[in-house]
């Protein structure tokens, strides 16, 4: 939706390939959470959350930022391309990377925690969001 949005503001057309960067959200927002998780579950043995989540952030933290910002140099190199297929493709996977990195380190972190704290209450996890 946004990446759409933004193409159209700065006047891009859409190609029949710029719906196909889903495909690479999905790989990269999926890689990144693995890696969060992993980092997060491997520290099981601090029973504080907030002193958990924050180990788990600093070791996982640094490599989703490279990976991250290592994708949105490439794309945004791929801007510069003359075929208008390429070049809103690459526009569209360089804003939608950037919005995928933000909302993992704030609504994804945000989700975890809250799934933390109804283990730790013995709930269900049906609707993990319910405190």
């Amino acid at each position: 939706g946004i990446g759409l949005g933004c193409l159209g503001v700065v006047g891009e057309k859409m190609t029949p390939i710029t719906p196909l960067v889903l495909f690479v959200l999905i790989g990269i927002g999926v890689d990144d959470i693995i890696i969060i998780v992993d980092c997060y579950n491997s520290h099981f043995h601090i029973s504080e959350r907030k002193s958990r989540m924050a180990k788990s952030l600093g070791v996982s933290g640094p490599p989703i930022t490279l990976t991250t910002v290592t994708d949105i140099i490439a794309f945004a190199v791929g801007a510069s391309a003359t075929m208008p297929a390429v070049r809103s493709f690459t526009i569209v996977a360089f804003i939608v990377i950037i919005w995928d990195f933000l909302i993992q380190v704030t609504v994804f972190l945000i989700a975890l925690d809250l799934d933390e704290r109804r283990i730790q209450s013995n709930r269900m996890d049906v609707f993990f969001c319910i405190i």
